[in-house]
């Protein structure tokens, strides 16, 4: 009886936690989205361009992209968070806009 009364408890508990928490995103607009604090790596990053990865990788670990049909260009794995649909394959830089040079 003690244990499903404290269960009960932590379950509104947590429902209180979890619906204010969405009360106040809404009050507040929303809420800008940062980086994850230990992210996991999102690309392949070589001399030649870029590829995503699909492996749970750590930033800083090797990694290599596939030109077709059968080349790999070796690699350092970063978190970048690119949007839209891209080759699977490589993706080349881009470069540096003359505006900045």
């Amino acid at each position: 009886m003690r244990a499903s009364r404290a269960a009960v408890a932590l379950s509104l508990l947590i429902a209180v936690v979890l619906g204010g928490g969405a009360a106040s995103a809404q009050n507040f607009g929303p809420v800008p989205t940062a980086p994850p604090a230990n992210p996991r790596a999102t690309i392949c990053n070589t001399s030649w361009g870029w590829c995503p990865i699909n492996a749970v990788l750590l930033p800083g670990s090797p990694c290599h992209c596939v030109v077709p049909p059968s080349t790999a260009l070796s690699g350092v794995a970063r978190y970048w968070p690119y949007q839209g649909p891209v080759d699977p394959y490589l993706n080349p830089h881009v470069p540096v806009p003359s505006t900045i040079r």
